[in-house]
């Protein structure tokens, strides 16, 4: 399986994980960095379900105006960082929604939320579904960043264990997921 870097802000991603349908490895620029040609911009993009900026985002299919969004920023306001339980090397976000025109989901959020759905999953595009979550999916705190507010958390599977976390948070913190 080939693995790509993004020419501007460095991301690697896996071809088929990425959902790149053909050999592009010169010259490859992820989505959001098409979309905004700006390496600050791409790597403090928001993701809709979890508090880490930047990464291998791909693009929602929910208006950056919509009600989802806005009640999202208002319960995003009301959060209060706790200090972490496991230690996290995680970028705990500062807004950016006045310089971003899109929502964006971190690859890893979508595929592990089963509430989210793709248009096309080969390609994975066309994120969707997002809106229609229930807001108490938001509340639960994650073990890795220890937020509130930031998206659905995924439960370990282990009989007993009680540990919940963004998928994100899990991925880049080097947890195992399987």
């Amino acid at each position: 399986q080939l693995i790509y870097e993004c020419e501007c802000c460095s991301i690697t991603v896996h071809q088929s994980c990425y959902g790149i349908s053909t050999d592009t490895s010169e010259h490859w620029l992820c989505d959001a960095c098409k979309h905004y040609h700006d390496k600050h911009i791409t790597t403090t993009l928001d993701c809709i379900l979890c508090p880490v900026k930047g990464g291998a985002m791909k693009q929602a299919d929910l208006p950056l105006d919509s009600e989802f969004v806005s009640t999202l920023r208002q319960i995003r306001s009301k959060d209060q960082f706790i200090f972490p339980k496991y230690n996290p090397h995680i970028i705990i976000p500062v807004n950016t929604y006045d310089t971003i025109d899109k929502v964006w989901v971190h690859l890893s959020c979508a595929l592990w939320n089963q509430n989210v759905s793709f248009e096309n999953f080969e390609e994975k595009k066309g994120i969707k579904y997002i809106d229609m979550m229930d807001y108490t999916l938001f509340y639960e705190m994650c073990c890795v960043c220890c937020k509130k507010g930031y998206g659905p958390v995924v439960k370990c599977n282990y009989d007993g264990c009680e540990f919940k976390a963004h998928p994100e948070c899990v991925r880049i913190n080097k947890y195992g997921m399987e």
